[in-house]
């Protein structure tokens, strides 16, 4: 049996994860200008419904995202090649924003990649199920009741501690809605 971490584009995960370091640690210096800001996006700046989710509220907080990350490259980057990842990025991640701007008037700043980690982690699951492994329909509900839970109870007590700050569970929720239709509009290799 073939272990997803050992494909033949493995070199391309080191090549991945600086990538998304580097782009992290540009949003870490820019955050007043990479966050979503609901009044900036209105006045123009448009570009903060993607960068929001490369900047972080501190360096435990962009730690966490990582490890989350590196979870998706070793066991679910091999689903797609990276051209499609690129692809679902960009529309998760405008997925997510319009979702803010239309669903939560509320909601007056945000940033971490969280609710991308989610669509990743469905992409990736979906993926899987599309291959022919069932037994992945398990951690795709999952992953989908621990986001409802989120949603209506709010993360666990354990969450809240380590990170110090409120958890937005609305983008987790917008992540697997966005990894879904994405799943569902894409190929996988066999």
């Amino acid at each position: 049996m073939k272990y997803s971490y050992f494909y033949q584009q493995k070199k391309y995960h080191l090549l991945v994860f600086f990538l998304f370091i580097a782009l992290m640690a540009i949003g870490q210096q820019f955050t007043d200008s990479f966050q979503y800001d609901r009044l900036s996006i209105a006045n123009g700046e448009y570009w903060r419904i993607i960068t929001c989710h490369f900047c972080h509220i501190g360096w435990k907080h962009l730690l966490l995202n990582l490890i989350g990350f590196i979870f998706i490259i070793l066991f679910f980057f091999h689903i797609y090649p990276l051209v499609k990842w690129f692809y679902a990025t960009i529309f998760c991640s405008v997925f997510i924003g319009l979702g803010f701007l239309i669903l939560m008037p509320e909601l007056d700043w945000y940033m971490g990649l969280s609710g991308l980690l989610h669509s990743f982690l469905v992409i990736g699951l979906v993926g899987e199920i599309k291959r022919g492994r069932k037994l992945y329909y398990v951690g795709l509900l999952v992953v989908l009741l621990k986001v409802v839970m989120e949603k209506y109870v709010g993360p666990s007590i354990y969450t809240r501690q380590f990170l110090e700050f409120t958890v937005i569970a609305d983008a987790h929720v917008l992540g697997a809605l966005s990894g879904l239709m994405f799943s569902f509009l894409s190929k996988v290799k066999k």
